[in-house]
């Protein structure tokens, strides 16, 4: 006979288990190679989208589709640029001088605002994974680095991107 005690102790493990599931991320791969640059900006010569691809595209659709407020809010532009140029983080081990470097992704949420908000969710899923290493292009909070080869965490938790909330950008759920 299952008891109103069973039933709230399964109901507190299947919450728990939830829980659990929403909020476990993957530990993103290092690039021992990879550095981070600083973007110098486009130039007459260079152009920053001849190397970005479809960025184009999306800017062309903020222009064409988004609404006025989507186009003139600075931070929409500022979010987009960091999907294709994400901001770089270095960390060195002093005693080696071994230096790893690392992106910071866009949160989801401030994708999925900035997506609703310039009436662009039918171009760009939020939810997609990277196509070479199969994990999520926005992160829910934070992506997990392993550090253990500069001699730091094992776990690292970097914040991802989030300038926006609902309330700055005017997104109504």
């Amino acid at each position: 006979m299952i008891t109103n005690k069973s039933k709230y102790y399964c109901f507190l493990i299947l919450i728990f288990i939830n829980f659990n599931l929403i909020n476990c991320q993957v530990e993103y791969p290092i690039d021992p190679t990879g550095k981070c640059e600083q973007y110098i900006g486009d130039s007459q010569v260079t152009k920053c989208s001849t190397f970005l691809p479809n960025i184009n595209i999306y800017f062309g659709l903020l222009l064409a589709v988004g609404n006025n407020k989507c186009r003139d809010l600075s931070l929409t532009f500022q979010t987009l640029c960091s999907m294709y140029l994400k901001e770089c983080v270095s960390f060195t081990d002093n005693s080696t001088l071994t230096t790893v470097s690392i992106p910071k992704r866009v949160c989801r949420k401030t994708c999925n605002d900035v997506t609703k908000l310039c009436n662009i969710e039918s171009f760009f899923n939020c939810s997609q994974n990277e196509p070479t290493i199969n994990l999520p292009l926005c992160p829910l909070n934070y992506s997990i680095y392993n550090l253990s080869l500069i001699n730091g965490d094992s776990d690292y938790q970097l914040q991802c991107y989030s300038p926006l909330s609902n309330d700055s950008i005017g997104i109504t759920n």
